[in-house]
């Protein structure tokens, strides 16, 4: 970790040559290996009446580093200690300051804590490589010789597959002997010789880059493009590398979009970048996007190609991205995971009319409202990622994003059922739905944390989704999440106007105005009701008190006549009781003749209505938990298949729901009652 150090007391040295750095660029630590910018070169602290001009503030617009600040310091005194003025890419490496030095502001830390002073003696920064040297080192000579045998092949070339994004790039010379070729591993010091028979031909087969289509060299700290100083090298690598389409650059020290243009400019078949956990120079909003190598050809053009673009972490803002993407007129995907400063969308993307997926995944955006209204403007957006966002709320609005037809809320903060309402109607064509809720929900949250409650709300709720966290939705399936929402919802409004009542009664609140209190709050409950002809239920609508108030009513059929007869009775009553009730309850009837009482044997079965039964409250498809099953077929007869399952281990509450049909009839003698 870099040390900050006090000049004060240190004895008077001759003032190094710092033309090695400069204010800007981006290095290594040369004892840890942190990454890190150059904000400041120059004494401590500053002369006075000194510009700003080596400092971090000195370089908010977009131009080479070299241009906007000198690399050495303020005129000082030749005996005077230099310290480079730093910012760490993780501010847990800085020494809990932001520029600041005895009060004295030195530079402008982009996070509190991240700055740190190095004193300049030997070499305490580190170079990155260049793309050049790091496509050689793995890939072999881009160079072609003519007096090779192998094309584009050196004899240090590396053993690797192109594409991999993870790469670990261990130096090794071949030799060929009596036993066949083998190569010394660069890391061993020489100390480790492995056979490695046909390595010519592997080597071969690597260095290939006309073939190469994806290219990945994360965390190898490419600083710039490279090969200035060979002749013909950039346009060969542009001629042998035109069939890349996805190159990973990221962990890098790129200090700045040019030069990100410089790289991207070698690759004519390129459509996809990534730049994760870089810290590039920010761009200006009224940018006029010219390269000063280049002042006839805008950056956007050089972009203009890229259709696919990932800047997870690096730092950026949202008026910062909304300058980013000006110059990718073209993008498709666009991935912005992580970024701590966005946390606020304060205006639209832009007109991008090619956008189909963006991700804000665990940026720290919080209003609802900002991100419908930034992002109504993009035609074409199907896909879109809010995971791990503190959004905690969806107000009702009537912008809509019609073409959004994938969603992902992964770990939510919501907390009533009404926002996945209001995001249902937002998004009216949503067809593949993401969620789950954070770890750390509250407890006083309406959203249920059992995953298969809260699947098949989500499935009632979104009309239109196919699947659902990565799984297909059945008709089924679909059908009964529907029913489940409408019994659901029947106990949660029962539940709130009690607790209303309770509340209204010890602090003289006003009654039933909690949000959910009522069917109407509850989204697609009416449409629900009338598709499946589920009668509404009356005693959601007030509390009854007691035991009467958790009673279910059946509809008992008789062969005899198929008008049914009704009873009421606890769920948790055991099946005998059940057997008593309906015995009593048709020897009262003047159709019933061969009922003689409560010792008559009977059967019982339920009864499944095809098409529902609205006259009577019942509903299509009763569960398949059933002492036995009677259907009935289309002339209105029944027909009855017997199972082998016994009911009286379970109470009538495991066999039946309330609006439940049953058929009783008189058992023969000398059979066992069910």
């Amino acid at each position: 970790m870099a040390r900050s150090q006090d000049a004060a007391g240190d004895q008077a040295v001759p003032r190094p040559s710092t033309s090695r750095y400069t204010v800007g660029h981006r290095y290594l630590h040369a004892k840890t290996r942190y990454p890190l910018t150059v904000r400041y070169i120059g004494p401590l602290p500053p002369p006075s009446g000194s510009t700003p001009s080596c400092s971090a503030t000195a370089l908010s617009s977009e131009v080479p580093a070299a241009e906007s600040a000198p690399s050495n310091p303020p005129s000082s005194s030749p005996s005077e200690q230099i310290w480079l003025g730093v910012e760490y890419d993780d501010p847990a490496y800085g020494k809990g300051h932001d520029g600041l030095y005895k009060d004295v502001r030195v530079f402008h830390a982009s996070q509190q804590g991240s700055a740190a002073f190095i004193k300049l003696a030997g070499e305490p920064l580190l170079k990155g490589n260049t793309l050049m040297e790091s496509i050689e080192e793995r890939y072999g000579s881009i160079l072609v010789r003519s007096d090779a045998p192998q094309a584009g092949l050196s004899d240090a070339t590396v053993n690797f597959e192109a594409g991999t994004e993870h790469q670990t790039t261990n130096t090794s010379s071949s030799n060929t002997g009596r036993a066949g070729e083998s190569i010394v591993l660069g890391s061993s010091n020489a100390n480790i010789i492995v056979q490695a028979p046909n390595i010519s031909s592997v080597k071969q087969r690597v260095g290939r880059l006309e073939k190469i289509r994806n290219m990945g060299f994360e965390e190898e700290w490419i600083a710039c493009l490279g090969g200035d100083d060979q002749p013909g090298l950039k346009q060969e690598l542009k001629r042998r590398m035109g069939a890349l389409r996805w190159l990973n650059l990221s962990r890098n020290l790129i200090p700045s979009w040019h030069e990100v243009a410089s790289i991207v400019d070698c690759f004519t078949g390129l459509e996809a970048l990534t730049l994760n956990h870089s810290r590039l120079q920010k761009l200006s909003v009224d940018n006029n996007n010219l390269r000063p190598s280049q002042p006839d050809k805008p950056l956007d053009e050089t972009f203009g190609k890229l259709k696919e673009l990932h800047l997870s972490d690096c730092r950026l803002t949202w008026d910062e991205t909304c300058a980013i993407v000006k110059l990718f007129p073209n993008l498709e995907i666009l991935h912005l995971e992580a970024n701590r400063p966005l946390d606020r969308l304060t205006r639209s993307l832009g007109r991008l009319e090619n956008l189909k997926e963006l991700r804000l995944s665990g940026c720290p955006t919080s209003t609802w409202e900002g991100v419908i209204s930034s992002l109504v403007s993009l035609p074409s957006l199907d896909s879109l990622d809010l995971s791990y966002t503190p959004i905690g709320r969806i107000e009702p609005g009537s912008e809509q994003l019609h073409n959004v037809k994938s969603f992902t809320l992964l770990s939510s903060s919501l907390r009533t059922w009404s926002d996945l309402d209001h995001l249902a109607n937002q998004f009216p064509n949503l067809t593949n739905l993401r969620f789950s809720l954070s770890e750390s929900y509250p407890q006083d949250g309406q959203l249920t944390k059992d995953e298969k409650d809260l699947r098949s709300i989500c499935i009632a709720k979104f009309p239109h989704i196919t699947t659902f966290n990565s799984t297909v939705i059945s008709a089924s399936e679909r059908r009964d999440s529907e029913v489940f929402y409408v019994g659901y919802v029947r106990k949660s409004v029962a539940a709130m106007m009690a607790f209303s009542r309770v509340a209204f009664q010890a602090q003289d609140q006003p009654q039933g105005q909690e949000s959910g209190a009522k069917e109407s709050d509850w989204g697609r409950w009416d449409e629900l009701i009338t598709k499946h002809g589920l009668a509404q239920n009356e005693a959601t609508k007030a509390v009854k008190a007691g035991l009467k108030g958790k009673m279910i009513t059946l509809n008992v059929h008789t062969p005899d006549r198929l008008e049914p007869t009704t009873i009421s009775i606890l769920p948790s009553a055991p099946i005998s009781l059940l057997h008593r009730k309906i015995t009593k309850a048709l020897n009262g009837t003047a159709y019933k003749r061969r009922w003689t009482g409560e010792t008559t044997s009977h059967t019982l079965w339920t009864v499944v209505y095809p098409d529902g039964d609205a006259e009577h409250g019942q509903k299509p498809g009763v569960p398949e938990k059933a002492v036995k099953v009677c259907s009935q077929d289309d002339t209105g007869s029944f027909f009855k298949t017997k199972t082998k399952t016994r009911p009286q281990a379970r109470d009538v509450g495991w066999w039946f729901v309330d609006g439940d049909g049953i058929w009783a009839e008189e058992a023969p003698p000398d059979s066992d009652s069910e």
